[in-house]
Formats: C-alpha cells, sequence, structure tokens
C-alpha cells in the first residue's frame, strides 16, 4: 500500500504507481468525496464524450451519418407543421 503526507498547504502527492495505474495526467480535475467512515476517496473526473468516445462504431460505421440526420430533421420539421 502507498502513502503520502497531507502538506503544511493541505497539499497531495498522488504516488508514481498510482497515477500510472490510473493514467493520471497533470491538470486533470479529481472528484474527491468523503466516505461514510471518514476516509477521502479521489477519482478521475472524465469529461463525459470521451468515456463515450468510439462506443457507437459498430452501430453508426454503417450509416451515412449526414443523411440520417437530414432524414430525421426532415420528419421532425413535417410533424411540427401539421400542428
Amino acid at each position: 500500500m502507498d502513502k503520502t503526507k497531507v502538506s503544511d498547504k493541505y497539499q497531495v502527492v498522488i504516488p508514481k504507481s498510482i497515477r500510472d495505474a490510473v493514467n493520471l495526467k497533470r491538470g486533470q480535475t479529481l472528484q474527491v468525496l468523503e466516505i461514510e467512515d471518514g476516509s477521502i476517496l479521489l477519482t478521475p473526473e472524465k469529461m463525459w464524450p470521451d468515456s463515450y468516445l468510439g462506443t457507437q462504431k459498430d452501430i453508426w460505421g454503417k450509416i451515412n451519418v449526414a443523411r440520417y440526420l437530414r432524414s430525421e430533421r426532415g420528419q421532425w420539421t413535417q410533424k411540427n407543421s401539421r400542428i
């Protein structure tokens, strides 16, 4: 188990083995959560688009996305013109 100390300015250094294991980068934001038993949990904040990037390749890879969007927008416009 790795250990670290809290500095005079309440800063902590995350050990290199942990930084490497979670692929932590300089300047990355961490979420800080207090757990019920008094523990602290640091989790790297991920931007939601980054976490979904590439997840639908098998679905959208066979579809012309521009044509699909034009079609959907056209149907939406037609539905609204009837109202």
